[in-house]
């Protein structure tokens, strides 16, 4: 029961956080998850690229989301949800805590996901987590990993489950990602069910300016054998290379051809942050566009986008600190809200050097061992060990050691993961028991 519990508080965690216009590429018909940072409907696949800064200094962080929606009968915000974001001290994400507002008061967790990287801060995998009530304790639930191309870029993202019965990993989902010069051009996504399946796929195109105009979306069909085209998505730019307006269509198989369903219109203000957008549904009965939702979003203009440490991609249409985004419904001619989203920050010293130095200097020897070996590190707090299938075969509280003598010699030969901790980061290394 736990996967499934899983798979749809992933999908409850991208709704309720996710911006209503953007199509978070979860497809309604299946459960079917991308990571792709869909914010205001630009997918940025290299995402998971580092976020390492190359300089030391002050920044702001995001340290937390609350989400309040509009209570129109008693004319008042309520607290809805909120996510709380941890970093290391290189601003890359530590790990994401989803809550929800309780009616006594206060938040209950649901959801967290931690973040694990290579030696060139690239996300390796992310483990999902969720919160047992009873137990009032967390519980291993999914995992992503990743592998990229010589470029740095994603070359595949599989979703794994965690399955209580059998104490394995399952496979779920998987996505393959193709780029030509250096943009993303092709997403293919496949489902298990004991082999590898297709499922859908995103083919995109680019000006010269490398900014996305067309994206395709099509889907598999199992009798037929084929790809069939489902929607796209059109895409405009101002002299700047701002985007103003993105157009939906989805296609109609009987006639061959493709049918207007909505758009989106990008409003900025004087500092070229994105200010509006405007969400219509074209009405057939009409033959025009109806007005339906608006997000308007509020910045601290002090602040540059330089100067944050944000959990997501720089998706290029704001350059200042995002404080707050309004969503409004259209309804009786005229803009209701809807809901609100308060970003709350705090100061980062970003430190990269500090980081990349510990990462080269932790050590585990001999490797392959018979059952003893020595962890070598700077600091070291805490020593979890795992075997391939997830579970926690070991755990030390080091107290900051430079240096720890760990025995396996009960455990059977394999490979283990050894997820070491510090103040600063957490770092992971594999040991093979012979």
């Amino acid at each position: 029961m736990r996967n499934l519990y899983f798979i749809l508080l992933v999908l409850i965690n991208s709704i309720v956080f996710g911006q209503n216009n953007c199509n978070h590429n979860i497809n309604n018909s299946n459960v079917l998850i991308t990571h792709q940072d869909n914010i205001n409907g630009i997918f940025k696949y290299n995402k998971y690229s580092s976020q390492v800064r190359n300089i030391n200094s002050i920044k702001q962080k995001l340290d937390s989301i609350v989400k309040k929606y509009w209570d129109q009968y008693a004319d008042i915000w309520e607290y809805d949800n909120k996510i709380v974001y941890e970093y290391y001290s290189t601003g890359n994400l530590k790990s994401k805590i989803s809550s929800v507002f309780q009616s006594g008061g206060g938040y209950e967790p649901y959801l967290k996901v931690e973040y694990y990287y290579d030696s060139l801060w690239k996300l390796s995998y992310e483990l999902f987590y969720t919160w047992n009530d009873s137990t009032t304790q967390w519980y291993i639930s999914g995992k992503n990993m990743f592998t990229y191309n010589n470029f740095g870029y994603v070359e595949t993202e599989v979703f794994l489950n965690w399955n209580d019965s059998t104490s394995q990993w399952e496979n779920m989902q998987k996505n393959e990602y193709a780029y030509a010069s250096g943009n993303d051009t092709l997403l293919v996504t496949y489902t298990w069910n004991n082999q590898w399946n297709n499922y859908g796929k995103y083919e995109n195109s680019y000006n010269l300016n490398n900014n996305i105009t067309e994206q395709y979306y099509s889907k598999w069909d199992t009798l037929q054998n084929i790809w069939v085209a489902i929607n796209k998505r059109e895409y405009t730019y101002s002299g700047t290379g701002k985007l103003t307006n993105l157009t939906n269509y989805f296609y109609i198989d009987s006639l061959m051809q493709w049918k207007i369903s909505s758009k989106y219109e990008h409003l900025y203000d004087l500092f070229d942050n994105l200010e509006d957008i405007i969400n219509s549904y074209w009405n057939d009965s009409l033959n025009q566009f109806d007005l339906y939702w608006k997000w308007t979003k509020t910045y601290n203009n002090l602040y540059n986008y330089n100067d944050l440490v944000l959990p997501w991609a720089n998706t290029l249409e704001y350059n200042h600190m995002l404080i707050t985004d309004t969503s409004y419904c259209y309804c009786d001619s005229m803009w209701k809200h809807s809901e609100v989203k308060n970003m709350y920050y705090s100061e980062i010293d970003v430190n990269s050097n500090d980081e990349l130095t510990l990462i080269d200097n932790l050590q585990v020897f001999p490797n392959p061992s018979s059952d003893k070996f020595t962890i070598q590190g700077e600091k070291m707090e805490k020593i979890t060990i795992f075997n391939t299938m997830g579970q926690v075969v070991k755990t030390i509280n080091t107290n900051r050691k430079d240096i720890q003598q760990v025995n396996l010699g009960v455990q059977p030969k394999g490979i283990y993961l050894i997820k070491v901790e510090t103040s600063k980061s957490v770092i992971s290394k594999k040991i093979i028991l012979n």
